[in-house]
């Protein structure tokens, strides 16, 4: 019976790993590829819809929110069994909302980019501990 209850928990905890590592991803595809189809793309980057997605913030708070949701808890347990996880995934959390506070894009698209390859790297690492435990 207490091997059932640790499958389910594991389960329940490599999903919410999962989910973390998608919103971090669609953060990092945000960021990393709509510069570039908008600069090799010329008439998209004069569309309305497409220059409207990429110029305003609520495409960042919008993702931020549910990554807080997310990943908070997640590394906060985490953080219990392995510091570093904690380490890494607090200052990816931190190095995301930074980003919305900076004045110029490319600082706030390289400091996000950085922030979503340090909360990916925390849950890899909170599903290999897991697996491993």
């Amino acid at each position: 019976m207490g091997a059932s209850v640790k499958s389910k928990n594991y389960g329940f905890g490599q999903s919410l790993d999962g989910f973390g590592i998608t919103l971090s991803a669609l953060c990092l595809i945000h960021c990393l590829v709509l510069p570039i189809a908008l600069a090799l793309l010329p008439i998209l980057g004069h569309s309305s819809t497409l220059g409207w997605f990429s110029e305003n913030e609520w495409f960042h708070v919008a993702i931020l929110i549910p990554i807080l949701l997310v990943s908070g808890p997640v590394f906060f347990r985490a953080a219990q069994h392995d510091a570093r996880i904690g380490y890494i995934g607090g200052a990816g959390i931190a190095l995301l909302c930074i980003a919305l506070l900076m004045p110029n894009e490319w600082l706030e698209q390289t400091i996000t980019t950085l922030g979503s390859i340090m909360l990916i790297t925390a849950h890899i690492f909170n599903i290999r501990i897991r697996a491993a435990g």
